[in-house]
């Protein structure tokens, strides 16, 4: 209970927090199976799924059933190796955008969000612009006043 002052406990302030932002309760129990699971560093996705099971382990996301295998298709392979447990909370507070998580046997693992995208390295070096080229491009006059269809302001 708050004291008179609004000083709260730690703990009371951390369990009021997660009881309205169920994302980040997700994100601790996920924290809290993998860690239970693996030893650091975690150095591929593989290994993860392994320490959880194997790849067909079910899983269900937000009432959607799936396997550690489909899951993998939304963790980015930059993120291996895994460190520690500081870095496993990092890369699932990134992964939890919109809070989505994956659960395994009732456990939340990990939290999923849309695929990234992966554009081509292009095959040529882009040519090197003075900043003064680039605003002329764009449409950005010398004082920094924006052009419109490449009209100057008056």
């Amino acid at each position: 209970m708050p004291d008179p002052k609004g000083k709260i406990d730690d703990l009371e302030l951390v369990n009021m927090v997660l009881k309205h932002h169920p994302e980040a309760a997700e994100a601790v129990r996920a924290v809290q199976t993998v860690a239970n699971k693996v030893s650091f560093p975690i150095h591929s996705y593989h290994e993860l799924s392994e320490a959880m099971g194997g790849d067909q382990t079910a899983v269900t996301i937000r009432g959607r059933h799936m396997t550690l295998a489909e899951i993998q298709k939304h963790v980015p392979s930059y993120y291996f190796p895994i460190s520690n447990v500081h870095d496993l909370v990092a890369k699932i507070a990134d992964l939890s955008g919109l809070g989505r998580a994956a659960a395994v046997g009732g456990h939340v693992i990990g939290v999923t969000h849309p695929p990234i995208a992966h554009a081509p390295k292009p095959d040529s070096v882009p040519p090197e612009m003075s900043g003064e080229e680039l605003a002329a491009r764009e449409g950005i006059h010398a004082k920094g006043e924006p052009g419109i269809g490449g009209i100057k302001k008056p």
